[in-house]
């Protein structure tokens, strides 16, 4: 709730109770004082206070708390900063290793859920939150961004479509928006779940009969480059990249 509206005998014990509903203190609320109230006469004829309290602070120390909370009940210990950048919530946690990143990410980004709907929870207006671990996105996205270049010269080199398994839903994106601007080539996804596949293959261009590039064909050095390439990340050694 960002805000709410109380009563109480006192405007005092109302602004009170109203701190302890939306988890904040006096100074990151604007009061209102919407009825001062009355005392009755042998407790006849009172009239209750109304006061209505507006959170007046972002959410970013609030979201930067609850992963601190968190960490906490896992009985984890690690630094957890947070900061407003444009219209999202940046989380950064350091300390902790590679525990919360998971294979290919997933730990992170189950954190990063769970993190979004206990901060939004009864609101109607979501804040969205990115959340980072040890620098691991600004890694994994240095990795896309270079496979999606070797992706784009090879599929221009040889004029037929490349698949990638295993990659997150996140790697995908990061791809999928890289390639959006090379008018050259065209991306999409199939499957479900984590069986779905990246592909990409040329645009406005009749394919090329054959096999994938990802397999080996006559020509045997380009496609062992392509099929190296490719298998890191299909099979990664380590589960935090």
């Amino acid at each position: 709730m960002k805000e709410i509206v109380l009563e109480g005998k006192t405007a005092e014990e109302a602004i009170e109770e109203g701190l302890k509903q939306l988890g904040v203190t006096r100074e990151q609320v604007q009061v209102e004082i919407l009825d001062e109230g009355k005392k009755g006469m042998f407790g006849l004829g009172g009239k209750m206070a109304r006061v209505k309290l507006t959170r007046t602070e972002d959410n970013t120390e609030r979201a930067a708390q609850i992963a601190r909370d968190i960490l906490e009940r896992m009985g984890i210990e690690a630094e957890v900063s947070g900061e407003k950048v444009e219209d999202e919530i940046v989380i950064r946690i350091s300390g902790a290793g590679g525990v919360l990143i998971g294979r290919r990410g997933q730990t992170l980004f189950s954190f990063q859920y769970l993190l979004t709907r206990i901060l939004n929870q009864g609101e109607k207006e979501w804040d969205k939150i990115t959340l980072d671990v040890e620098g691991y996105r600004e890694r994994r996205e240095k990795e896309m961004t270079d496979l999606a270049e070797r992706l784009y010269k090879s599929v221009l080199e040889k004029g037929r479509e490349i698949t990638v398994k295993n990659l997150s839903a996140h790697d995908r994106r990061i791809i999928h928006m890289l390639l959006k601007e090379r008018p050259e080539v065209e991306t999409h996804s199939h499957g479900k779940g984590h069986l779905r596949k990246l592909v990409v293959s040329p645009r406005n261009k009749r394919r090329r009969s054959g096999p994938p590039l990802s397999r080996r064909d006559s020509d045997g050095g380009a496609s062992q480059r392509v099929r190296t390439f490719t298998k890191r990340f299909e099979n990664p050694s380590n589960g935090n990249h």
